[in-house]
């Protein structure tokens, strides 16, 4: 039995449950496609959720549920351009993405909720490949895992206030994650990049930073992993 708890507090897991819904993230993630918020914000919340939880804590991280969709907006209206940003970071955080059902079609309609709505499966604006891409990486890679065998969780001191770098380790595997969190393209320097870049393999993200160096160029809204 795995039990899901529909609400945000800490002591839930102490009596009973193995995983919370992480509202104030996803309330963060539409705020910072909106550039409301930014990186730092990101980086507070981390720190008090390492505080606050168990170590053995899931939490469901999501860019969408039913009631969102249906009361606050599809992905697209919410996140606009950093939807797929938002949905890499939720794969790749500490936690338990949630894929609402839709999104792998590209699911841009308000479902209603109380009324029969079929999704239209007829996956024209598909996003399918994009999170068979994250799902493999989220399996394959120790250091995603989730709970008490997840990995690590290390954020990475950079200059640019914009972009957001963390580290996962878990034994052998590591792996390291850098998102723009703003609509304008960025360039970070990684401390010890080019060291790095030359142990470790692109695996999803902006295409023409193949390999890590000291500096990497994002794009709007943009990952590399």
């Amino acid at each position: 039995v795995f039990l899901l708890a529909e609400s945000e507090q800490p002591d839930h897991h102490d009596q009973a449950f193995d995983m919370s819904y992480a509202w104030e993230l996803h309330h963060i993630f539409n705020k910072i496609a909106k550039g409301e918020m930014t990186a730092e914000n990101l980086a507070e919340y981390l720190e008090k959720e390492k505080e606050a939880y168990p170590k053995d804590a899931f939490r469901m991280i999501f860019t969408s549920n039913h009631d969102e969709n249906t009361w606050n907006g599809t992905v697209e209206e919410r996140l606009g351009k950093a939807k797929d940003l938002m949905a890499v970071l939720s794969f790749t955080l500490p936690g338990m993405p949630l894929i609402y059902s839709g999104q792998e079609t590209g699911l841009n309609h308000r479902l209603a909720f109380f009324d029969k709505d079929e999704i239209k499966w007829d996956m024209k604006h598909s996003m399918m490949d994009f999170y068979k891409e994250l799902i493999d990486l989220k399996t394959n890679n120790s250091a995603f895992w989730s709970g008490e065998k997840g990995g690590s969780f290390v954020q990475l001191p950079v200059t640019n206030p914009n972009v957001f770098v963390f580290a996962r380790n878990n034994g052998d595997d590591t792996a390291l994650v850098i998102v723009n969190l703003s609509e304008r393209e960025q360039t970070v320097e990684i401390p010890g990049g080019g060291k790095f870049g030359s142990e470790m393999k692109y695996v999803l993200g902006d295409k023409e930073n193949q390999r890590l160096a000291d500096k990497v160029k994002l794009n709007p809204f943009g990952y590399y992993i």
